[in-house]
Order: structure tokens, then C-alpha cells, then sequence
């Protein structure tokens, strides 16, 4: 019996995997999602926060502006630089001369005027607000005006949303990695529980299956194949011959002479193991590829494959005939068997398989009539043959 197949625990296997690779996707999917949301949301509070410093240091510069106090002016812009995360501020006419500029040190960190930068590039357009992100750092230009524009108000700021952003990302793929790794390892664990109970469950059901279906087909004393599986075996073997257009099969019914004393005189217990002994005998004298049924009481079928002529089967008689010349020991008993075989060829006899069956057991009459221990052929005409062999000798 060959061994089932695992289908619906290899479905599960694929469909255990694609859940995987979904909530994979999906955690990664989620950590991608919330980063670029982040992201935008500390983008905008930094722009609205620039926004509002420009307007709150406008306020402040707009009257030393308009007299022109320029020592005022750069005093107002390094007291802005009191904020740690100002580079720069300077105030510059509408062209971008520089009117004044306070700068901080990179490196130690102290804000002192430049006098060196004598112009600055305000943008073109004429808006009250522009700001421009360049990395790390952020520039904003705002409009100055009283009543009409006097100038640009220009800040650096030092924009740290990167590296937040950027620790926000190694710890949301932190989380995210140690969430899908728990996840995961609570699906192996469930999905191995189920695996096992799937795999399990259906090579029971597949192998009980299996077993019914050999129940079916097979005879449950010598484990030879039943009427079933020799209908089934005889109709391919027939559509075979038909689509190769040559070849014959040979139908041989073998009923067992003085098979009937032994049954009433020792039992069927005995009858049973010698019905066994016959089956195992015809089977080692069957060439390979021959087809052998028992279909009934001590009624067996030898389907005899790969015919030129209808003669060739003689030979495979003339074994079978043989295999009856000793006893068979059962049960303590010695038992003397014969063999009536009838045989018809096809497709010299165009019959379906039912007809065949019949045709044969219709021939092993005739040679049962003519004394047993021999074999007759059915013709297509349905005549009667008187070439039986003789009985095979009895020792």
C-alpha cells in the first residue's frame, strides 16, 4: 500500500508561511508608516515654531530698523541667540546688504557679530515667510516692514528633527523586529501544535481510507484482487489493445476440482488455507504483468497479457495444469486438487468484459464435462471444441 499524501498539511504549511510573511509586511508596513508620519509631524511643528520666532523677533527689530539704530539692532540679535539652536540671524535690506548679523562658534559655541558677510541672498519671491531646509540646518527668510518693507530678517536654525527622526527609526525598527520576532514565535509554536494535529488526523483518515479501499478491492482470505478490480483491470487491458491495434489478452477461469470433499470432510478452516496454497501457487507460475482474481468460492481468473496468436497461452495452461501433479498440505491434511480451466482470447472474441468472464466459465464447463484436470477454448462461434486436453495424470 503506497503511502498517502499529505495534502491538506502541505495547504496548511503554505498557508502557516504566507501568514508569516503577512504580519511580516504588516509590522513593517506599520514601523514604515509611523516613521514618515513622524517625520511630517515634526517637519510641521518645526515650521510653524520657525514661523513664530520670525514673528516675535520682527516685532522686536522692526523700530531699531526704522531709525536705523544699528547697535540696538545687534543687540536685539544676540540677545535671539540666547536660544541654543540659533546659528545665525542677521537683518538685511531688501536687496540683502547686510545691516547686521550675529553668528555662533561651531566649535565653542559663542555668539559674536560678523562683519565679513556683506550680503546674503534673500529669496525672489516677495512673501512674508520662505523657509529652506539644507540637512541638518534650516534657513528662514520673513518680510520686515512698517507700513512698507524695510528689509529681510534671516535665522539659521540648527533643525535636530533628523536625528530624532533618526533614533525614532532605530527604535521603532527595534520594537518592531523584537514585536515580529514574539509574534513569530508564538505562531511557530501554534502553528507546529496545528501541523501536527493536521498531519496527523489526515494520514489516519488517508491510510483508513486506503485500507477501505484495498478492503474493496481485494479478497480478504488470499489478498488477490476481487470482481471489482478485475473488471477494472480487464476493461484497461482491453482499451490498451484497442488504441495499440495489435496484441491480444487471454481470459483464463479456473475452477478447482474435488474442491467441494475437502470442504466437508476437514472444514473450511482447511479449505480456506488450501484456497491460499492455490492462489500462491498460480501466482509464482503467472509470467509478470499477468493479472490474477479470485471471484468467488474457489473460482480464481488469470488475465494473461501480450498475445501474438491465441497458442502462446497454451504454455501458461500447461504450468497451471502443473502446479495440481502434488498435494497441498493443510491443516494436517493432505489435499489432491485439479484445475478446469476455460479460456477465451480477445479480441478475437470483440465481447465486453462481462461477456468474456461468461464466455470463459461457459469453456471451463466444457472441460469440466470432459473429466477436469485439462482446459478448453471458447470460439467465437460458439461451437463446440473437442480439443480438451487430457487430465493431467494424478499421482
Amino acid at each position: 500500500m503506497n503511502a498517502p499524501k499529505r495534502d491538506s498539511s502541505t495547504a496548511f504549511v503554505r498557508m502557516s508561511l504566507f501568514l508569516v510573511c503577512l504580519v511580516g509586511l504588516l509590522i513593517g508596513g506599520g514601523s514604515w508608516w509611523l516613521v514618515r508620519y513622524s517625520e511630517a509631524t515634526l517637519a510641521e511643528r518645526a515650521q510653524v515654531a520657525q514661523m513664530r520666532l520670525s514673528e516675535g523677533l520682527s516685532v522686536a527689530l522692526i523700530e531699531s530698523l526704522v531709525v536705523r539704530d544699528y547697535g540696538a539692532l545687534e543687540s536685539r540679535l544676540s540677545q535671539a541667540m540666547a536660544n541654543p539652536s540659533m546659528r545665525a540671524v542677521a537683518v538685511t535690506n531688501q536687496r540683502g546688504q547686510v545691516l547686521s548679523m550675529v553668528r555662533r562658534d561651531g566649535q565653542t559655541g559663542q555668539v559674536a557679530p560678523v562683519f565679513i558677510e556683506k550680503y546674503l541672498s534673500p529669496p525672489a519671491e516677495k512673501v512674508a515667510f520662505v523657509r529652506r531646509d539644507l540637512g541638518p540646518v534650516s534657513q528662514s527668510w520673513s518680510t520686515l516692514q512698517a507700513g512698507q518693507p524695510l528689509g529681510w530678517l534671516y535665522i539659521e536654525v540648527t533643525d535636530d528633527a533628523t536625528d530624532i527622526l533618526k533614533n525614532l527609526g532605530q527604535r521603532t525598527l527595534l520594537v518592531a523586529v523584537g514585536l515580529a520576532m514574539v509574534l513569530l514565535l508564538v505562531f511557530a509554536v501554534i502553528l507546529r501544535k496545528a501541523y501536527v494535529v493536521i498531519d496527523s488526523n489526515e494520514f489516519r483518515l488517508k491510510t483508513e481510507n486506503s485500507k477501505l479501499t484495498d478492503k474493496a478491492n481485494n479478497d480478504p482470505l488470499t489478498g488477490l484482487p476481487n470482481r471489482d478490480a478485475l473488471m477494472v483491470q480487464l476493461q484497461q487491458s482491453m482499451a490498451q489493445i484497442q488504441t495499440a491495434g495489435l496484441g491480444s489478452l487471454a481470459v483464463c477461469f479456473i475452477d478447482l476440482d474435488r474442491f467441494k470433499p475437502i470442504n466437508d470432510e476437514h472444514g473450511h478452516v482447511v479449505g480456506d488455507k488450501v484456497l491460499q496454497s492455490v492462489a500462491g501457487r498460480i501466482r509464482s507460475v503467472a509470467r509478470n504483468g499477468d493479472f490474477l482474481a479470485r471471484i468467488g468460492g474457489d473460482e480464481f481468473i488469470l488475465i494473461v497479457h501480450g498475445l501474438e496468436n491465441i497458442w502462446e497461452v497454451e504454455p501458461v495452461l500447461s504450468r497451471l495444469l502443473h502446479v495440481t501433479t502434488s498435494p497441498i498440505l493443510a491443516g494436517g491434511h493432505s489435499a489432491w486438487i485439479g484445475f478446469s480451466i476455460g479460456v477465451t482470447i480477445y479480441p478475437q472474441d470483440a465481447s465486453t468484459p462481462e461477456a468474456l468472464i461468461q464466455h470463459a466459465d461457459e469453456a471451463m464447463y466444457k472441460a469440466k464435462r470432459a473429466g477436469g484436470g485439462g482446459w478448453a477454448m471458447w470460439q467465437v462461434d460458439g461451437a463446440e471444441t473437442e480439443e480438451a486436453t487430457d487430465a493431467v495424470a494424478k499421482s
